[in-house]
C-alpha cells in the first residue's frame, strides 16, 4: 500500500517546492506514487495541469493542492483520480472563460461565497453541471483544510491524522472523516470531540465503532439541543425516550451515552455520572438467533448464481464455504490460496482477533479463486487484492448485497412460507455454523474452523432453534410410535425452550433425569433407573450419586448375604461416578 499522505503534509511539500509555483505543472512525479491500470507515460494530457486561465494566484495554488491531495492522500487508481477529479479542471476553465468573459475581478478564492452566486447566472447546461460538481467537491475540502484552526476545532476531522494501525481499520468502507457538523451547540461539540479524540488515542476500538459512538451522541445532542450534556437528568431521558424508539436503537445510544460519561470521568471533566441509564434500558432476550438461510432457499440461490457478477459470485462461495466474515472474504490478497499434500488452504488475516488464519476449502472452490487470481495478475501485476472492485479497492458489503437482491428478485426467491427473503452477508456465517453442528462436527472443530477466542462464542453460534428441537424431538417418538406424525397441540404452543423442555420431560430424578416423553404415560420399569436407558446424569448430581453409594456400602456391611442385586446397584453407582469425575467425560450416559 502506498504511503499516505494528510492534507497538510501536501499544504508545506506545495510552499516549497518551487516547480509547484508555475501555471503549468507537469503531475508526473507525484502521479508515479499511485497504482496504475497501464504503465504510465510522461506524455500524458492528463498529467499537464494548466493553470493560466485563472484569475488570480491564489486560486491557482488552491487547485494545484486539491490535484495534488487526490494523488498522494487517497489509495486509489491514477485513472479513477484522473476521471472523477481532473477530468473536470479543463472543463472548469472553459466554463469560467465563457461564462464571464470579462474576469472575475472580485473573486480571491474557491472558497468565497460568490463563486456559487456567480455560478448560478450562468444557464443551466451540460458544462455548468460539471463546474458545479467540480466546486462542490473542491470548495468542501478547501473550506475544511484551509480555514485557519486547529485539526482540533475544525467541524470535520482526517482521520489519516491519527495514524491507526492496520487492524483498527476497515477498508470495506470509505470513511476517511469524522464531521460534528450536525451537533448545535459549540459546548457540546467539544465534549462529544473529547469523547471521540479518546478513543482514537487511548483505545483500541476500530474507527467504525467509533463512527457509531459519534452517530448516537450526534442524534442525542440535537434532542437536547442547547441543554449541556453533563447537565442530563434521568428526566430528561424519558423525554428522549420516543424520538430514540424511532432510532430503534435505545439501548444502543443509552450505552454509548454510558461510555460518554464514564470517558469524562477518567478525562477529568466531571467526578461521577449525573445518572444511571440502568431503569431506562429495554429487556431483550440476548439468545441468539440463528438467522441462517434455510436449505430451501440455498437452492434457489445456487440455481441462481450464474447470474451474479462473477466477483460477487465468487464472495459468495467464499462465505458459503468458510464461514468467514465478510471483511475478511473481500479482504483476501493476492497469494492467499495454498495447495499442501492434496489439502486445499486459504490463508486470511482476522482483524478481530489479529491474527492469521488457516481455512480449508474444497478443490473446485480452490480451482476457481486460482483462475480469479490469475486473471488479476495478469490485468494488474501489481494487485493486491484477490476479490477487487473495478477500481482496485476491496469490496463492500452494499456491492454484494445490491448484486443479491437484484438476483433474488429476477428469479422471484422466496422462503419456503412463501414470504420474501432478504439476504445479508453474515447470515452464510450462521448457516455455516449450523451446517457444522447439525452434521454433528465437535463443538472443538467447529471453535477452530469460526476462529472463536472461546467455546462460548461457539455455542452461541450453534444454538438449535426450537422448530430443529421440536422436529428431532419428534424423530424420537416416531422411533417408539412411527404413526406419530406430528406433535400434540399442546406441545407444539409452548416456544420457551426450558418451558418446552420441562413439558416433554417426563421426570426430573434426584439423581438424574428420565428421557422418557410424557406421551409414553407411566413408566413402565418401576425403580430400575440406574439401568435403564433412558437414564441420563451429569456432574451436577455426583453429590447425591455418591450418598447413594456410601448408603449401599453402609447396607452391604450390615448384610451377612450381599444380595446380588445391591452388588449390581454398588457397581452400576460406581460406574457412573467414576465417569462424571473424569477430566473429559461431561455425562454418564453412555456408561
Amino acid at each position: 500500500m502506498k504511503n499516505i499522505w494528510i492534507h497538510d503534509d501536501v499544504r508545506k511539500r506545495q510552499g516549497t517546492t518551487p516547480a509547484l509555483q508555475q501555471e503549468v505543472i507537469c503531475l508526473y512525479e507525484w502521479a508515479k506514487t499511485c497504482r496504475v491500470k497501464r504503465p504510465l507515460s510522461p506524455d500524458d494530457p492528463a498529467l499537464i495541469l494548466d493553470l493560466r486561465a485563472y484569475p488570480h494566484p491564489a486560486i491557482q495554488q488552491e487547485l494545484i493542492w486539491y490535484a495534488l491531495s487526490q494523488i498522494l492522500c487517497r489509495d486509489i487508481y491514477w485513472e479513477n483520480i484522473v476521471k472523477h477529479h481532473l477530468y473536470y479542471y479543463p472543463r472548469f476553465t472553459v466554463f469560467l472563460a465563457e461564462a464571464f468573459p470579462s474576469g472575475l475581478p472580485t473573486l480571491r478564492s474557491l472558497r468565497d461565497e460568490d463563486i456559487e452566486r456567480f455560478a448560478a447566472q450562468y444557464p443551466n447546461d451540460t458544462r455548468k453541471k460539471l463546474a458545479t460538481i467540480f466546486l462542490r467537491t473542491c470548495r468542501h475540502d478547501l473550506c475544511t483544510f484551509f480555514d485557519g484552526r486547529s485539526p482540533f476545532d475544525q467541524d470535520i476531522w482526517e482521520l489519516n491524522r491519527f495514524h491507526l494501525p492496520a487492524y483498527r481499520i476497515n477498508r470495506n468502507t470509505a470513511l476517511k472523516t469524522f464531521s460534528f457538523e450536525g451537533i448545535p451547540s459549540e459546548h457540546n461539540k467539544v465534549l462529544v470531540k473529547r469523547f471521540v479524540e479518546y478513543k482514537f488515542l487511548h483505545t483500541e476500538l476500530a474507527k467504525g465503532t467509533i463512527y457509531t459512538h459519534l452517530q448516537h451522541l450526534r442524534a442525542i445532542t440535537r434532542m437536547l439541543g442547547a441543554t449541556p450534556l453533563e447537565q442530563m437528568t434521568a428526566g430528561c431521558v424519558e423525554r428522549l425516550l420516543p424520538e430514540l424508539s424511532a432510532q430503534k436503537a435505545i439501548n444502543e445510544h443509552l450505552y454509548t451515552l454510558r461510555d460518554f460519561f464514564e470517558t469524562g470521568i477518567t478525562l477529568g471533566l466531571w467526578k461521577d455520572a449525573p445518572f444511571s441509564i440502568t431503569p431506562f434500558l429495554r429487556m431483550r432476550s440476548y439468545q441468539l438467533r440463528a438467522d441462517r438461510i434455510s436449505d430451501f432457499v440455498l437452492q434457489q440461490i445456487f440455481e441462481g448464481l450464474d447470474a451474479l457478477p462473477h466477483t460477487s459470485a465468487l464472495l459468495f462461495l467464499v462465505l458459503y464455504y468458510t464461514g468467514m466474515r465478510f471483511t475478511e472474504a473481500s479482504t483476501l490478497k493476492i497469494g492467499c490460496i495454498h495447495q499442501n499434500h492434496g489439502d486445499y488452504i486459504l490463508r486470511f488475516y482476522q482483524t478481530k482477533m489479529r491474527k492469521e488464519c488457516l481455512n480449508p476449502i474444497p478443490q473446485h472452490l480452490y480451482t476457481l479463486l486460482l483462475e480469479q487470481q490469475q486473471r488479476i495478475l495478469k490485468k494488474s501485476p501489481e494487485a493486491t487484492w484477490l476479490l477487487p472492485r473495478p477500481n482496485g479497492t476491496p469490496y463492500h458489503d452494499y456491492t454484494l448485497r445490491k448484486d443479491m437482491d437484484a438476483m433474488i428478485a429476477s428469479r422471484q426467491i422466496k422462503n419456503a412460507d412463501g414470504t420474501p427473503f432478504h439476504f445479508h452477508a453474515h447470515m452464510l456465517r450462521h448457516t455455516f455454523a449450523m451446517r457444522l453442528i447439525q452434521n454433528d462436527i465437535p463443538l472443538a472443530t467447529v471453535q477452530r474452523l469460526l476462529h472463536h477466542a472461546s467455546p462460548e462464542m461457539t455455542l452461541c453460534y450453534a444454538q438449535i432453534d426450537e422448530e430443529t428441537k421440536k422436529r428431532r424431538y419428534l424423530e424420537f417418538c416416531q422411533k417408539i410410535h412411527p404413526e406419530r406424525k406430528t406433535l400434540p397441540p399442546q406441545e407444539q404452543a409452548v416456544d420457551d425452550e426450558m418451558r418446552w423442555m420441562h413439558h416433554v420431560i417426563h421426570q426430573i430424578l434426584p439423581n438424574g433425569f428420565c428421557s422418557l416423553p410424557t406421551e409414553l404415560g407411566v413408566c413402565p420399569h418401576a425403580n430400575a433407573c440406574l439401568f435403564c436407558s433412558s437414564f441420563y446424569t451429569t456432574k451436577d448430581f455426583l453429590p447425591v450419586l455418591r450418598y447413594q453409594r456410601e448408603k449401599i456400602r453402609m447396607l452391604k456391611k450390615m448384610q451377612t448375604t450381599i444380595p446380588p442385586r445391591m452388588q449390581q446397584v454398588d457397581e452400576r453407582l460406581e460406574e457412573l461416578i467414576h465417569a462424571l469425575e473424569g477430566e473429559d467425560a461431561h455425562d454418564a450416559s453412555s456408561c
